[in-house]
Formats: C-alpha cells, sequence, structure tokens
C-alpha cells in the first residue's frame, strides 16, 4: 500500500509519467525482438 496521499483524487501526473514509461519499455523491446529477429534471419 502506498502512502496517502496529501491531495484528493488520483494523481493524474504520476498515471501519465507510468504509461509513457511502460510504453518506452515496451517498444524498446519490440524494437529488439525485431532487430535481432532480423539479424538471425540474416545468418
Amino acid at each position: 500500500m502506498p502512502p496517502p496521499m496529501p491531495f484528493r483524487g488520483p494523481p493524474i501526473e504520476l498515471f501519465t509519467v507510468e504509461l509513457l514509461y511502460v510504453i518506452v519499455v515496451v517498444a524498446l523491446c519490440l524494437a529488439v525482438y525485431y532487430k535481432t529477429k532480423e539479424i538471425y534471419d540474416l545468418t
């Protein structure tokens, strides 16, 4: 359980930052996956 926030309502900024972070990580993983797949197809 995270500590209670001093303000009411969900922290929208934190949510968007975490969402962007997840999108960036997934995009990087997909890019690495496709690049390695291309390399394996070439060899």
